[in-house]
């Protein structure tokens, strides 16, 4: 139940369900039934009997359509909003705008286009996995759309050239670009979910310090300030990945010590 999560933003959950007409919500009764939420106890206090006050407003239940439909509303608003040029230098100036100096961002590639995902596909797809009515299923996406993210601007995307065009060297310059790429897209993708879902302070405070240290050495070139291990793996394995994920033990299975400014990550 929306009302019974921490987490959820249901104020925005509330507003698209108002603007699609669904569960009962409308545009007109939407104030008061906004008001009434606001007035009822603190979670911790609250009762069943405490919902009956919206009985009033002759609510309906969701079914699996209405959830699907409004779940694709949530990230079409989402992207929408969270789309953005993260390149340290992005500004109207550098970036390539639009004719009222608005930077134009475009669909960005997590994984190499005309790279790994063309030698992983076959007549021009992918697998993957995207949400339907049912959860998320494993469905074939055309390799040009797979992957992508409203992450950067065409001017600032091309920072990623040394691994989009040239063969992998191992250079610390292929090393951290592959990292930056996924720092970028992974939480670039939880500040589109953060959009309903309250991840909390820290959460973004630890983005914007890993940004920090993404931008400086951007700006300074100085791609050694990331740690690279390589894994050769035996044979090919038709599968790639670009992502982030919270470091809790290092590789010799030490718990890590985070500072109290950041949580540290690992890229893949």
């Amino acid at each position: 139940m929306i009302l019974e999560n921490t987490q959820t933003k249901y104020e925005r959950h509330f507003e698209v369900m108002r603007d699609l007409r669904k569960g009962g919500l409308n545009p007109d009764m939407y104030p008061e039934f906004l008001n009434t939420v606001k007035n009822l106890p603190n979670l911790p206090s609250r009762k069943i009997s405490d919902y009956r006050i919206f009985d009033k407003f002759n609510l309906s239940n969701l079914t699996e359509s209405d959830v699907f439909v409004i779940s694709n509303e949530f990230q079409r608003r989402s992207r929408n909003i969270t789309k953005t040029c993260w390149h340290p230098l992005a500004s109207s100036s550098t970036c390539k705008v639009d004719r009222s100096r608005k930077i134009i961002v475009t669909e960005a590639h997590s994984i190499q286009n005309n790279g790994v995902l063309s030698k992983i596909s076959e007549n021009g797809h992918v697998v993957g996995f995207s949400l339907d009515k049912n959860g998320f299923e494993d469905k074939e996406i055309g390799k040009n759309i797979a992957s992508t993210f409203l992450g950067f601007c065409n001017n600032h995307d091309a920072i990623f050239y040394p691994i989009e065009t040239n063969s992998y060297s191992g250079t610390d310059e292929q090393h951290f670009l592959y990292a930056y790429r996924a720092f970028v897209v992974s939480f670039h993708k939880k500040r589109e979910t953060s959009y309903f879902i309250n991840y909390g302070i820290q959460s973004e405070n630890d983005i914007e310090e890993n940004k920090k240290i993404f931008d400086l050495a951007i700006i300074s070139k100085n791609y050694s300030v990331i740690k690279t291990d390589v894994f050769e793996l035996p044979a090919h394995y038709p599968m790639a990945v670009s992502s982030a994920a919270n470091l809790e033990f290092d590789f010799d299975g030490n718990p890590i010590i985070h500072s109290e400014n950041r949580m540290g990550n690992l890229y893949i």
